[in-house]
């Protein structure tokens, strides 16, 4: 704002007298003169303490009825799989399709609530990291390995050489990655690539970025991108169906290695999210 940019729906917290806090929400947009000099500003501050109340109650919800759920879709996967396991037990085609539908269902389902279940713990800080050094390339393949990509999109990996190992845990990181990259096979353009490049940034530190040339991210949206269960694009512009926790999912990830993941984006030609990683100690193999 104090360069004549306008601010959009930034969310702050802003430390009372009292020494409480109170979580608000700024809209500022730059005043101009007749040939443009910048003025002053014009700002609007909304308190949003009631939204906070009710994300509580409703993540609190979310999760006790996630939990209760998955006890009895686990014990429909494994009936399921039993049944289709064997060719003669469901001899009927169609009816075999139909179970293979429900199977496929209960699976999605059942990632939806790990998902949210994951996101659960973060918040309530009761993961701990388990960091080990990793070399980046491993990280970048098996992520790739791991991902379910659409047949007409592709995907390349840029690892710089000589690049040094990174202190991470190497699970967390990896379903970082995973979920960056299938977000981004998922707005990419049928024919189109989606790059994973991977290299030094600083002295301590390397950086990954995934790419893709989709139809980009409106500056409106960028606020939104991160929050659980949102859906940005139209329709037509999404490839397949999501839940909206992806994203939330990675930014907390790499959030608990102290790290952040920047978006850079043009509309018409795509988006990048890139996140650092602390080098490794090279006298360092695993944490104690």
């Amino acid at each position: 704002m104090a360069h004549g940019t306008r601010v959009v729906g930034r969310e702050v917290l802003v430390e009372r007298p009292d020494a409480t806090t109170v979580p608000l929400i700024i809209n500022a947009a730059p005043l101009r003169g007749a040939e443009g000099e910048l003025l002053g500003a014009v700002a609007g501050f909304q308190d949003i303490t009631h939204l906070f109340e009710v994300n509580r109650l409703k993540d609190e919800f979310v999760s006790t009825v996630s939990h209760e759920l998955r006890t009895p879709l686990t014990s429909i996967k494994g009936s399921l799989q039993l049944v289709l396991a064997d060719p003669e037990s469901v001899p009927d085609v169609e009816y075999h399709q139909l179970l293979t539908v429900a199977l496929t269902n209960t699976e999605r389902l059942i990632r939806l609530i790990n998902d949210i279940l994951d996101i659960s713990k973060i918040e309530a800080g009761r993961l701990v990291l388990k960091r080990a050094t990793v070399p980046p390339a491993e990280l970048v393949h098996q992520s790739i390995a791991a991902m379910e990509t659409p047949p007409d999109v592709a995907v390349t990996a840029t690892v710089a050489d000589p690049i040094p190992d990174v202190y991470v845990d190497p699970d967390r990181i990896l379903q970082a990655l995973l979920n960056l990259l299938s977000n981004a096979a998922k707005f990419a353009p049928a024919g189109s690539t989606v790059e994973v490049a991977v290299t030094r940034d600083g002295d301590g530190f390397v950086r990954f970025s995934v790419t893709d040339h989709g139809a980009g991210i409106s500056p409106d949206q960028m606020n939104r991108l991160f929050r659980r269960f949102q859906q940005l694009d139209a329709s037509t512009t999404r490839r397949t169906a999501g839940t909206g926790l992806g994203l939330a999912i990675a930014k907390a990830r790499v959030e608990e290695h102290g790290r952040r993941i920047d978006v850079s984006s043009v509309q018409g030609q795509g988006s990048t999210f890139s996140f650092t990683a602390p080098i490794a100690d090279p006298a360092r193999s695993v944490q104690p």
